[in-house]
């Protein structure tokens, strides 16, 4: 829980009434794609629950029922997001590939790992000892990039598409509006 000055990241946001955080809440982020959906701008007097500052590049992966796979990498310009404490918060080593690193966090090993050893029936947790103990590959760096880059290309293709199939559907419903009506 510090920063890459080694200071403290976690926040007693009631300490700071006035101030406004941007907030990560759980369902702030989706699940199994890493995508941020909101980040409000609170007050600390609103935020109710222990946060945790989220510096540059660093990582958030949710504890609280971990099968739903939420994660976001933050690469933002913003000095002032706050997550929940539901939140595990770190950053990783620079000989590791951001994008690697949270494609293996979203993938099927690190799911496999973590089903298990949750606890909690209700709202199962995963603790900290457990989580920063997960076994993953780690190619030479070389690789991790060239995985990286095949993964983002793959991705990127995959948007590409859904917005063609979006603008494709718009087409046939206008000509399909066009050709009834005249």
């Amino acid at each position: 829980n510090k920063d890459n000055n080694y200071k403290s990241i976690r926040v007693d946001s009631s300490k700071f009434p006035n101030e406004e955080f941007k907030y990560i809440g759980m369902e702030h982020i989706e699940k199994e794609t890493g995508r941020l959906l909101d980040m409000p701008i609170v007050k600390g007097k609103e935020i109710k629950s222990q946060t945790i500052r989220v510096p540059k590049e660093f990582i958030i992966y949710g504890k609280l029922r971990p099968y739903l796979n939420k994660y976001w990498i933050n690469q933002t310009d913003f000095n002032n997001i706050i997550c929940s404490s539901e939140f595990f918060v770190f950053d990783i080593d620079s000989k590791i590939n951001k994008l690697f690193f949270k494609n293996v966090l979203s993938s099927k090993i690190i799911q496999d790992q973590i089903a298990d050893k949750t606890s909690g029936a209700r709202m199962p947790r995963i603790n900290e000892d457990i989580f920063f103990n997960l076994q993953f590959p780690l190619p030479p760096i070389e690789i991790q990039n060239e995985i990286a880059s095949n993964i983002s290309d793959i991705i990127s293709n995959i948007e590409k598409s859904k917005l063609d199939a979006v603008n494709l559907r718009l087409e046939a419903e206008q000509e399909f509006e066009k050709t009834i009506f005249s």
